[in-house]
C-alpha cells in the first residue's frame, strides 16, 4: 500500500518508491528551465505539465478534474478566456509615490565607479534603474537579484542614427554588437554617487498595474512580464540562459526622450540571467 499525498490524492512515493505528483512535477519544470517552483508561461503548458506529473506518479484518473482547478487557482499570472489565454501582466505606470517604485526610469545619478560608454566613446543614457529587492518580492522573478541596484544603459542620441547599434532580432551579429557596449546592464557597484556627463532623462518614479493581454495582442507599454512579448524573438539557448523580465515602450518616456529608443513606438527588452546574479540583456524591439 502506498501512502497518499492529501493534496493530490496520489501517492507520496510511486511504485518504485521515487517520489509522488509533487517531486514529479519539480523534475519536469527543472528539465524545462523553470525553477522546481517556478510556474510556466501559458495555463496550456502548466496543465501539461500537471498532467505528466500526474501519469508519472499514479494519481486516480478521478483527481484529474481536481488538480486542473487546483493549478488555475495557483497560477494565478495566467486567465482563460474562451479559445484564447490571456496573460496577466504587471503594467509599470508614473506615479508620485517614491516608497512604491521599484522600477525608476531615467535620472542622472548612479552609484557606479564611472559612467559607461560605448565603443565609440559616447556616454550612455540611464534608462532605467531597478530597485531589486522590491521588485523580486513584486515579481516573484528569480532571475532578480535579491538586493542592490541594478542599473538598464542604453545609446542615444537626439539627432544621430542609432537604432542598428540598440536593435536585437534573433541574429548573432546583432547580439554581439549589444554585448559590446552599445546597452548596459550593470548592478550598482560603489557607495558613492557619480552623475551623467550629458543631458539625462527626468527621474520618474513607478508603480505597478494589472493589466490583461491577449495571446495574439502586442502590447505597447510599458510592463513586468516574464513571458516574452509577440514579435520578440528569442532564440532557444538564449532562453535557457535568461528570462524575460520587462518591456519599456519608448511614448512611456517623458519628454524630450520619447524617442529613446529612436523610434516612438520602439520598444526595450530587459533579460536576466536565470542564477540572479544581476548579469543581463537589454535590447530595442521594433515593430
Amino acid at each position: 500500500m502506498l501512502d497518499l499525498d492529501d493534496h493530490t490524492g496520489g501517492p507520496i512515493k510511486d511504485a518504485r518508491r521515487i517520489g509522488g505528483t509533487h517531486w514529479h512535477e519539480a523534475q519536469i519544470r527543472e528539465n524545462q528551465g523553470l525553477g522546481r517552483n517556478e510556474f510556466s508561461s501559458s495555463v496550456k503548458r502548466e496543465l501539461e505539465i500537471i498532467s505528466s506529473a500526474r501519469r508519472k506518479s499514479s494519481v486516480p484518473k478521478s483527481r484529474a478534474k481536481e488538480l486542473i482547478i487546483i493549478a488555475k487557482r495557483f497560477h494565478g499570472g495566467l486567465i482563460d478566456a474562451g479559445d484564447q489565454t490571456m496573460v496577466l501582466v504587471k503594467e509599470i505606470i508614473f506615479s508620485d509615490n517614491a516608497e512604491c517604485s521599484s522600477v525608476i526610469i531615467g535620472g542622472g545619478s548612479v552609484k557606479l565607479n564611472a559612467w559607461p560608454t560605448n565603443p565609440d566613446g559616447e556616454s550612455l543614457v540611464l534608462v532605467a534603474t531597478i530597485e531589486c529587492a522590491n521588485l523580486k518580492k513584486l515579481s516573484g522573478f528569480s532571475s532578480i537579484p535579491e538586493e542592490g541596484v541594478l542599473y538598464i544603459f542604453s545609446t542615444y542620441g537626439r539627432s544621430d542614427y542609432f537604432l542598428d547599434d540598440v536593435t536585437y532580432s534573433g541574429d548573432t551579429s546583432e547580439l554581439e554588437l549589444m554585448l559590446s557596449g552599445y546597452t548596459l546592464v550593470i548592478m550598482g557597484n560603489s557607495d558613492s554617487e557619480i552623475v551623467s556627463p550629458n543631458e539625462s532623462i527626468p527621474k520618474v518614479h513607478t508603480e505597478l498595474k494589472e493589466r490583461e493581454v491577449g495571446h495574439d495582442e502586442y502590447p505597447v507599454f510599458s510592463m513586468l512580464t516574464n513571458t516574452p512579448p509577440n514579435g520578440v524573438s528569442l532564440p532557444p539557448d538564449l532562453q535557457k540562459e535568461y528570462e524575460f523580465v520587462m518591456q519599456l515602450y519608448s511614448s512611456d518616456f517623458p519628454e524630450p526622450f520619447k524617442d529613446i529608443f529612436y523610434l516612438t513606438d520602439a520598444v526595450g527588452c530587459l533579460l536576466l540571467k536565470k542564477d540572479g546574479s544581476g548579469s543581463g540583456l537589454f535590447f530595442v524591439h521594433t515593430a
